[in-house]
């Protein structure tokens, strides 16, 4: 779902399917890299997968996959990524949401 304004993205949003946890962290490295080979390093990553340095730090790395939270930073837009529970009328699970609005930096 996406909102234009006068042919601007303003705001737009994606929620892959539900998957079992272990999944669904493979589905956010998936796009994770795509985004990192797009955009370059994340301006905020909590993963163990951090880009920039040679050694992740320890301190905003979450250990728990379930927190994971990836945001991302170019001059006309802020790309965000983390993991969200499955609606209570769907089977158990975990998806992958990826928020891209625009930067009014």
């Amino acid at each position: 779902m996406y909102l234009c304004s006068e042919g601007s993205l303003v705001i737009g949003n994606y929620f892959f399917s539900s998957e079992p946890l272990d999944v669904a962290v493979g589905s956010y490295r998936s796009m994770y890299d795509l985004f990192v080979s797009t955009y370059g390093a994340p301006f905020f990553d909590n993963t163990p997968w951090q880009i920039g340095g040679s050694i992740p730090d320890k301190r905003v790395v979450n250990p728990d996959p379930r927190k994971y939270m990836t945001m991302w930073k170019t001059a006309h837009l802020r790309t965000n990524m983390a993991l969200s529970p499955s609606l209570p009328s769907e089977k158990a699970g975990w998806r992958v949401f990826i928020v891209v609005s625009e930067n009014k930096d």
